[in-house]
């Protein structure tokens, strides 16, 4: 039984709605000037990077062009291009649908961050308003302990007020670097390692737990998220003053 695999998919549209954009338009030949088929194609070419993907917007722009070129310059269904103006506006196609994919995309992952910034802003405020009431502090640290694992996206996580002497983990610092005594570890790169980390927990300068991070294997996690989680954890160290 075949998985189902989004990426295949967007793929394979990358290639096959800007033909099928291209074949729809033949009817309109002696209607529209081939610039504006062109434009309409670059639409297809948007469409696709909303998908996110840039090998597929580049597949989409190629696919712009070749369906422009076969089905809208003459000879048709040939690649050859009869007439330099038509030759000018294929050009022109790929270029414009390679430029305007890059901005879309571009638009949609910077859309994503601003949603997944103001999301973090409102886990530390969330965290920050059980502290400022008073919460008991077991509960702010299982909701630390919630708040992290959305965060990051863990597979586990908890909190240890007396870890055993077996269990050494890399430690995540306030910058948001993972460090294994002077060994240096890039979950940007590598994720976390697949063992698990922790973020030590201080209150008034004194040591009062540690919280064990188990993340997927392979995921990458940047230091600012990183470091967004040592501030959570920060606030939970604020509660257990009490």
């Amino acid at each position: 039984m075949m998985s189902f695999q989004p990426g295949r998919w967007i793929t394979a549209g990358a290639v096959v709605v800007p033909l099928v954009g291209a074949v729809a338009l033949i009817p309109l030949r002696g209607t529209l000037v081939s610039t504006n088929v062109a434009l309409l194609l670059v639409i297809a070419v948007v469409a696709i990077a909303a998908t996110g993907r840039r090998p597929a917007t580049v597949l989409g722009a190629f696919s712009a062009a070749a369906g422009f070129n076969l089905f809208h310059t003459e000879p048709y269904l040939s690649l050859r291009i009869g007439s330099w103006d038509d030759l000018e506006t294929a050009a022109l196609l790929l270029l414009v649908g390679l430029i305007v994919g890059e901005l879309a995309l571009r638009g949609r992952r910077a859309q994503a961050l601003f949603v997944r910034e103001r999301r973090d802003l409102a886990s530390i405020q969330g965290l920050g308003a059980l502290v400022a009431d008073g919460e008991p502090p077991d509960y702010v640290l299982l909701a630390t302990a919630s708040e992290l694992s959305h965060l990051l996206g863990l597979v586990d996580c908890r909190f240890e007020t007396e870890p055993g002497s077996d269990q050494i983990f890399p430690i995540v610092h306030r910058d948001g670097s993972v460090r294994w005594g002077p060994t240096a570890w890039d979950p940007a790169r590598w994720g976390l390692p697949t063992d698990g980390v922790t973020i030590p927990v201080w209150s008034h300068g004194q040591s009062r737990g540690r919280f064990v991070l188990t993340a997927p294997i392979g995921l990458p996690i940047s230091a600012d998220q990183l470091a967004k989680a040592v501030a959570l954890v920060d606030q939970a160290g604020a509660s257990l003053a009490a």
